[in-house]
């Protein structure tokens, strides 16, 4: 039996039906209702010599780029209502704007309305049934079957309608929808991603405002808490570190790193001495100690000690000969005789990885400023900044026992 406009409102007016938002008068059809299209367009890439088994599930369309998901605002910066374009023989999913329960006493079928459909769009491939206990947003699965691209306008268009059936006897619970390990889609937010590939999720309700964690992925987190645990407090602690260059060897509190990844740092300097070679400079590329000009077989030293800092980040190396190197070792040099040159070389450092923002991330971490305040400000700032960050530094590298004032020897 199909429910008429009557039954239909008294179902809602008792929550055996729910729609959320409710429905606007002009959604009221005969023997259906209409609901609006929501903002989300998930459109499928075409993927050469790419295979998908869907009986194996979804996660791995989504691993692969199957998708890509867009989501409109309702209204774009000019104040017109933004709209997703299909064009002819294209297929994307939609989302229904509203959300809809179904009661275990009934099944609901969604189709295309009579004028979307003289356009040549239809609403679903071969999945028009929405099971009794279900709710959720509807997944559309339009396709522009017509000669003409057809402009969809969220909150505006009203593509489909929603039919009710009543069943011959309602459905227990552990028969309706969600009831079963393999009803992934209920109350899902997008039309490929459901809950059961989520780590977690939001739930607000009247007994429970909290994060839930996945149920299949709650006995693999108890296993294996140590390593979640070792592996989220590591990975804060070099977020700590290089947001917080005053103080050193955070990281070390949870465990030393054994080597000195020094590939970045060589990388950086290489094409800084190139950037010097063309632009007639080469002669500044000089260890900062000796200030004789470097070869090509030159090293990396920690102006500030590796064993006191922990980390390899650009604004405390320096390339010097190999011969320094070994002679500092981990000795804290002369911060009056040698600072300002350590400065000097990053000042025209900085200026030549200009062409490569990705190499001065270090330095804004370092002195709280964006690429373009970096490169705007004078050589003298910059040695004044360096006093600031590296003098406390180098004190309590004292404190803790570090030799200081070491000098090259000629």
């Amino acid at each position: 039996m199909i429910l008429s406009q009557p039954d239909l409102r008294d179902a809602v007016t008792k929550r055996k039906i729910e729609f959320n938002p409710p429905l606007e008068e002009n959604q009221w059809g005969e023997a259906s209702v209409d609901l609006r299209l929501g903002f989300s367009f998930t459109p499928l890439k075409s993927l050469p010599g790419m295979k998908v088994s869907v009986a194996q599930g979804l996660a791995a369309l989504g691993a692969a780029g199957f998708w890509k998901t867009i989501e409109l605002a309702e209204f774009n910066n000019l104040g017109q209502r933004e709209t997703f374009s299909l064009e002819p023989e294209s297929f994307v999913l939609a989302m229904t704007y509203e959300s809809v329960t179904v009661p275990r006493d009934m099944i609901a079928r969604i189709e295309g309305r009579s004028t979307y459909a003289r356009v040549g769009l239809s609403m679903h491939q071969t999945a028009p049934w929405i099971q009794p206990g279900w709710s959720g947003p509807i997944v559309l699965e339009m396709m522009n079957n017509g000669p003409l691209t057809i402009e969809l306008t969220p909150l505006i268009d009203r593509p489909c309608q929603l039919t009710f059936f009543k069943l011959s006897k309602p459905l227990p619970r552990s028969l309706g929808y969600g009831a079963r390990p393999t009803d992934v889609y209920k109350d899902q937010t997008h039309p490929l991603v459901h809950p059961s590939m989520s780590l977690y999720s939001f739930e607000d309700s009247k007994t429970c405002d909290c994060i839930r964690i996945n149920d299949s992925w709650r006995a693999f987190l108890t296993e294996n808490l140590g390593i979640v645990q070792s592996f989220a407090e590591y990975y804060l602690t070099l977020y700590l570190q290089a947001r917080n260059p005053n103080v050193p060897g955070v990281v070390n509190k949870l465990r030393a790193p054994t080597m000195r990844q020094l590939t970045a740092a060589r990388e950086f300097w290489l094409f800084v001495r190139s950037d010097f070679e063309k632009t007639g400079k080469a002669v500044q590329f000089k260890d900062i100690y000796s200030e004789r000009q470097l070869a090509d077989s030159f090293s990396i030293d920690h102006f500030l000690p590796w064993s006191f800092v922990v980390h390899n980040l650009l604004w405390n190396l320096t390339p010097v000969e190999p011969a320094t190197n070994s002679s500092k070792n981990d000795l804290l040099p002369d911060l009056d005789l040698y600072l300002p040159r350590l400065a000097k070389l990053h000042f025209s450092a900085i200026e030549a990885a200009k062409k490569r923002p990705k190499f001065l991330e270090d330095y804004t971490d370092c002195f709280k400023q964006d690429i373009t305040s970096l490169l705007a400000q004078g050589e003298n700032v910059l040695v004044t900044k360096y006093r600031e960050v590296i003098v406390p530094q180098a004190q309590i590298a004292m404190n803790q026992g570090f030799q200081f004032g070491w000098k090259l020897r000629n």
